[in-house]
């Protein structure tokens, strides 16, 4: 305890320039290290956040405070609001935290390789893929859907460090309209709006048809016009721009013949075959 207090003590404001690394201009424009500063030594006084515990070692990375900071476009009450509101949430909802949130309850739907963690953008942001057609309404639950969404995320934030958002690709290819899960939809919204804000780099969607388009209209109300913004309708042949083909899945267009494991990372397919 005595160690993580020296540590909180030691801690120092960041520069104008590395609370800013990896913004793009908008966001810059809303960050300085002095607001950064404000937003964790405002959230350091809220209970959760005691020295020694895990809420405070997150309130140690300048990339976690400042995602708050961009989401409320600099605004330092509101961005320590939200981010108090996230801690509550995780005291409420997550007690695996800071481990990973377990498996069990989801096996099945890894199982059928919803969705797959491999390889990187072109520019170095780790991609995380979703296929539609292994997901039916008709053959999970809401609450099994939503505990999945939370693993993938969790799974895929962890491995961010200083690259700003992950990339993450939706494929519809063959999707059924038992896939079009709105209910889903909108919690992914929901989840990445108040807990993992600036979380994403870039959302690009494949394989897109009339199905898709109606889910689409349910759900494009709720985005904000910066996430909208990161949105991208793809083709196949555009995903190589994006993601080299050495590592881009084959069933897109890609080389990397890999699948999706038990845990939602990627493995060759000869591991099976």
């Amino acid at each position: 305890m005595a160690a993580s207090a020296a540590a909180a003590d030691a801690w120092v404001t960041p520069t104008d320039e590395e609370a800013r690394e990896g913004l793009d201009e908008q966001a810059a424009a809303w960050v300085t290290g002095a607001k950064v500063a404000a937003v964790r030594a405002a959230a350091l006084k809220d209970s959760r956040a005691k020295p020694g515990t895990a809420y405070a070692d997150l309130l140690e990375k300048c990339l976690f405070v400042r995602r708050w900071l961009v989401a409320r476009e600099g605004d330092v009450e509101e961005a320590t609001k939200m981010l108090l509101r996230h801690l509550q949430w995780r005291q409420e909802e997550c007690p695996w935290f800071p481990e990973l949130p377990p498996t069990d309850r989801i096996v099945d739907d890894l199982s059928r390789g919803k969705v797959m963690r491999h390889g990187t953008s072109i520019t170095g942001k780790p991609c995380l893929y979703v296929f539609a057609d292994k997901h039916s309404v008709h053959d999970t639950t809401q609450e099994r859907t939503q505990e999945l969404v939370i693993y993938s995320i969790e799974q895929t934030v962890r491995t961010l460090g200083r690259t700003g958002g992950a990339v993450v690709i939706f494929d519809f290819k063959d999707a059924p309209w038992s896939a079009m899960d709105t209910d889903a939809a909108k919690y992914v919204v929901r989840m990445l709006s108040l807990n993992y804000p600036e979380s994403l780099d870039r959302i690009l969607i494949v394989n897109y048809g009339m199905l898709f388009s109606a889910l689409w209209t349910v759900i494009s109300p709720f985005l904000s016009a910066r996430t909208t913004a990161k949105v991208k309708f793809v083709t196949e042949a555009q995903l190589t721009e994006l993601i080299a083909p050495e590592q881009l899945p084959v069933r897109l267009g890609g080389t990397a013949d890999v699948e999706p494991d038990e845990i939602g990372d990627s493995r060759p397919v000869s591991a099976t075959s």
